[in-house]
């Protein structure tokens, strides 16, 4: 039963840094300054998704483990565990949030730029071919 106690310490500590690398990750992606590259972007998704993958299997075998009993000193150092996992959670749903907002702002433009395009065309509709623009989304 004692190996089981500090099997849950240690996945709360592997859960904990799967946590610490997403923040990490998240905060390389420069939010201040637009554009960000949607490749980029889709790194960091991909990236976020591997290690959620990761974070889902320990919370299973954490739930299995959790059925023992645990000393006071024990349960102290995983409420710990648990309230820095917590603090970075909540520093990902704000960053979460500004991407969200930067991600909306990107797409506004894209079609502010598309609507643009379309009311500067002729009555006849055929576009000036000196004036025609591309607009290449996933580049963005």
């Amino acid at each position: 039963m004692g190996k089981s106690k500090d099997q849950l310490e240690q996945l709360l500590e592997n859960e904990l840094t799967c946590f610490k690398e997403i923040l990490y990750k998240t905060q390389q992606v420069d939010i201040i300054k637009p554009p960000q590259s949607t490749s980029s972007m889709m790194e960091l998704l991909d990236f976020r998704d591997s290690q959620i993958v990761l974070i889902k299997k320990m919370e299973i075998e954490r739930k299995k483990i959790k059925q023992f009993d645990i000393s006071n000193n024990q349960k102290m150092k995983v409420a710990t565990l648990k309230k820095e996992i917590k603090q970075i959670a909540l520093k990902l749903v704000e960053i979460d949030a500004k991407l969200l907002d930067l991600l909306a702002m990107k797409k506004e433009n894209i079609v502010k730029g598309l609507c643009s395009n379309t009311d500067n065309k002729g009555r006849d509709g055929f576009a000036n071919p000196s004036s025609k623009q591309l607009i290449d989304i996933t580049l963005e």
